[in-house]
């Protein structure tokens, strides 16, 4: 599991840092403990101690030798101490004495708040490219001459494999994915419409929607149901290295990009993007036209404004060439082409 680098059950066995402890900067109004709620997430407790978040793991101390230490749970109190200088979280009461628990890893808190992400994590999500959309079955028909179908309607598909599996997921595709830089198709993101099972096969077949999340259309599109096992839990951090990329697209079609919204940027493991990696977004540079004075030898005055931090972002998931990420803070509110990079 990804959960956190959080505390454990503790032996004094400090995680190693990469970051000097001078760039560690604790909040001015940091509490020196802390009792873990239901409801709390791991970001939200890093950001309740630290101006960084994502440096979280530079001040837990962890056990390694104990089985799953870096969950921490509701009713958990954590310590603020200081060691060697360095300043320190723990968790337990007040002792650095190992300790046994057994608890269900599903009650550990999240990362994040999954409840934002979990319709992109689900096993119908994907970034196909066109070839892979051109080569799925297809909707022809509905029964009845339906101009439209939901959850019970009969549906004639054609390009239904011989081996034709049982279920599949509907969907439509979406925008181009283009990278900002070179204008490049990175693929398609496609709409999650429903779920639709085999009742007969042949060319047309006959499937039935089983499930629909908005109206089905003739032309959409099938693929096999697959379950895609995606972690539901993460460990947040800054790359390693330098990354740049850019905010290529919105799924839920917003212009102006707030707090919990997921973005889809033009780089993906391919890029060494890794789900975890958390981003700093930058406005973008622009020109402005200066009202005073507003021309000079007949030509209009302009200003550069130049980029300005606008807030963060976790990547939640990966595909080859383009990342899914949820924006956790916002100063302004984000764009499509804005600037990410790593912290």
């Amino acid at each position: 599991m990804f959960i956190s680098r959080l505390l454990g059950v503790l032996a004094g066995i400090v995680l190693v840092s990469t970051v000097a402890a001078q760039d560690v900067l604790l909040r001015s109004d940091a509490p020196s403990e802390y009792v873990v709620k239901k409801g709390d997430t791991l970001w939200d407790i890093s950001a309740m101690f630290l101006e960084q978040p994502w440096l979280w793991p530079e001040i837990w101390y962890v056990n390694p030798q104990v089985e799953n230490p870096h969950l921490i749970y509701p009713g958990d109190r954590l310590y603020l101490v200081w060691v060697d200088g360095r300043p320190m979280l723990r968790r337990g009461d007040g002792k650095l004495s190992p300790q046994v628990r057994s608890e269900p890893i599903d009650d550990a808190i999240p990362a994040i708040p999954l409840e934002h992400i979990l319709p992109f994590l689900d096993r119908s999500r994907a970034i196909l490219s066109r070839d892979e959309i051109d080569a799925a079955p297809y909707i022809v028909h509905f029964r009845e001459d339906r101009v439209i179908g939901d959850e019970g309607t009969r549906a004639y598909v054609r390009s239904l494999d011989e081996s034709a599996p049982l279920e599949y997921l509907i969907f439509r595709p979406g925008e181009e994915l283009r990278d900002f830089a070179t204008g490049e198709i990175l693929g398609y993101h496609i709409t999650h419409i429903g779920g639709a099972g085999l009742n007969t096969p042949g060319d047309p077949a006959k499937v039935d929607v089983t499930q629909s999340n908005r109206e089905v259309h003739l032309g959409d599109r099938l693929l096999e149901a697959t379950d895609a096992n995606l972690p539901r839990n993460f460990y947040p951090r800054a790359p390693d290295f330098d990354l740049q990329a850019h905010i290529i697209a919105a799924p839920d079609g917003v212009s102006r990009i707030g707090q919990y919204s997921t973005v889809i940027i033009d780089r993906g493991a391919n890029d060494g993007v890794e789900a975890g990696h958390v981003l700093i977004a930058y406005t973008r540079t622009k020109e402005v036209r200066d009202q005073v004075l507003s021309t000079v030898d007949s030509q209009p005055v302009t200003v550069t404004i130049p980029r300005e931090r606008a807030g963060l972002i976790m990547i939640y998931r990966t595909f080859d060439r383009v990342s899914y990420g949820l924006v956790l803070k916002t100063e302004v509110p984000l764009q499509i082409h804005d600037e990410v990079g790593t912290p």
